[in-house]
């Protein structure tokens, strides 16, 4: 006679193992083949910032895979030959994993549309370990609620799920084996969860834009030289209406702005006052709360 405690026991530690293995095999795989990927790096968007959408299908992929091998060894070593099929599979728990499947492509696609691609230099490695995980809580360098409400949900269903299946395993009973399958997920999670990812969605559907500077022309300034030279700066989200646009510690007068579009802005350098010195070798544009950054070269 089997005893269910030590049945119990070794399937948890055998799917736990397994579940290890895969998550090593993955990483030596990324490892070995570019040899600059890591594991957390699937968690990343293809702009190189962690994802809280990709973070919580990882997180509920690896539980599942979890609870389903252990469900499997507890199936096999109980005596039972038959592993739980797809079709034992809770709904709700299907469910969850499907909303956690829909959201991680749409949240990809709204990212790239509001910032466009990357540029190649922001996605080395370097540049990628600076970057701080608590950067899924932000949405344009400000906490969002809606972010913080999906990531408590997520840990919260999480911790609720692991439990449901840890009284379910503690409650085993050899002579009902063949209805031993992964636990059903409380329906009032999943609609909290949905609830929470479609705030998540939403805050990023509806919050600004950031701009940034792509180029500007010319990028070397020569203080002795400066007639009625004209500045362009190239880049893009920098709006219809008039920002606030500093040379250093000059700000640059609505008169000296020629054109301001949402791509380009042009202005007069040489009716900036008081006159630029070498320190001011920083253009910053400022619209609503959103700030660009970018150096060029004065002499």
């Amino acid at each position: 006679m089997v005893n269910e405690s030590i049945l119990a026991i070794n399937s948890t530690f055998l799917g736990l193992g397994i579940t290890i293995f895969i998550v090593v095999v993955m990483m030596a795989f990324l490892r070995w083949k570019e040899g600059k990927f890591r594991f957390t790096d699937l968690i990343r968007e293809a702009d190189g910032y962690p994802s809280l959408a990709r973070m919580q299908f990882l997180c509920w992929t690896l539980i599942v895979l979890f609870c389903f091998t252990t469900t499997t060894m507890v199936r096999l070593l109980g005596g039972l030959s038959e592993p739980p099929g797809a079709t034992m599979i809770p709904e709700n728990l299907l469910l969850l994993m499907g909303i956690s499947v829909s959201v991680t492509p749409i949240s990809a696609y709204m990212t790239q549309t509001k910032y466009g691609d990357p540029k190649k230099e922001d996605l080395e490695r370097s540049n990628l370990d600076s970057i701080s995980w608590s950067s899924m809580l932000l949405e344009n360098n400000m906490p969002s609620l809606s972010r913080f409400q999906m990531l408590s949900w997520t840990i919260l269903s999480i911790i609720m799920y692991l439990s449901t299946f840890y009284v379910q395993l503690a409650k085993l009973n050899i002579s009902q084996l063949s209805s031993f399958n992964l636990p059903n997920i409380d329906y009032t999670m999943v609609v909290l969860m949905g609830l929470s990812q479609g705030a998540y969605l939403g805050g990023k559907f509806v919050s600004p834009t950031s701009i940034s500077i792509k180029e500007i022309i010319p990028d070397e300034i020569d203080l002795g030289k400066i007639e009625e030279d004209i500045i362009t700066i190239s880049g893009k989200h920098f709006g219809t209406e008039k920002g606030t646009l500093w040379m250093g510690k000059k700000r640059v007068d609505e008169e000296s702005i020629v054109k301001w579009d949402d791509k380009i802005i042009e202005f007069k350098i040489d009716k900036i006052k008081p006159k630029l010195t070498k320190e001011d070798n920083k253009v910053k544009l400022l619209v609503g709360t959103k700030e660009a950054t970018k150096e060029l070269n004065v002499i």
